[in-house]
């Protein structure tokens, strides 16, 4: 069996490959939905959007970014009787 010394390692670069390996950091995350990053952060803290922890960090896995997007998240808020 044939093994190369290096073996070829096609990640990406930079921010691009961090969302597909790990998933979205609640900024990047608010910037994609155009809102902003405590309401991401509020999701979170309440359930409604899964995350993980690397450290400190928070990702947004981007599995549950797509059943977001797709299927909604967070409870509406309720319109004013007139």
């Amino acid at each position: 069996m044939n093994i190369p010394e290096k073996l070829p390692l096609d990640l990406g670069a930079g921010v691009a490959n961090r969302q597909r390996v790990l998933g979205f950091l609640f900024a990047e995350l608010a910037s994609r939905w155009r809102k902003s990053p405590f309401t991401v952060r509020r999701l979170a803290d309440r359930g409604l959007l899964r995350t993980i922890s690397i450290g400190a960090t928070r990702y947004v896995p981007p599995d549950e970014v797509k059943r977001a997007e797709t299927e909604g998240v967070g409870i509406p808020r309720k319109r004013k009787q007139a």
